[in-house]
């Protein structure tokens, strides 16, 4: 006996709801959930979505949780330590810098003194 449309819709929110609730590591490309990748994990046609409107609405809501929180959570996260990493690179260069500077100094009143003679060299 042939299974109705309606039942493999069915089977189909079934094994979303299954998959959401295991709280799986949702597939990601660029920013957005990846649908596709989704779709084969579960054997799920991805034109049905569109046609499905608890499919469509499961994914909705699975969308605007993982792109407001997750995602941008982790960006925004990895952004603020390569900031802060490259606020603490620029300290160490300025006060590398400013210790050359002092030695360029040191080094420039040396050279001076041993060539007007006021400095013996040991």
């Amino acid at each position: 006996m042939a299974i109705s449309n309606q039942q493999i819709a069915q089977q189909a929110v079934k094994r979303l709801q299954e998959w959401i609730d295991s709280q799986p590591q949702v597939p990601v490309y660029k920013g957005r959930i990846n649908k596709t990748v989704i779709c084969q994990k579960l054997n799920i046609s991805k034109s049905s979505i569109g046609s499905n409107k608890k499919l469509k609405a499961m994914f909705n809501d699975l969308e605007s949780n993982i792109t407001s929180y997750k995602v941008q959570d982790i960006k925004g996260e990895r952004e603020r330590q390569l900031q802060k990493k490259v606020d603490s690179l620029e300290k160490q260069l300025a006060l590398a810098k400013k210790e050359i500077n002092v030695l360029k100094n040191r080094i420039a009143i040396n050279d001076y003194l041993l060539e007007t003679g006021r400095m013996i060299d040991a």
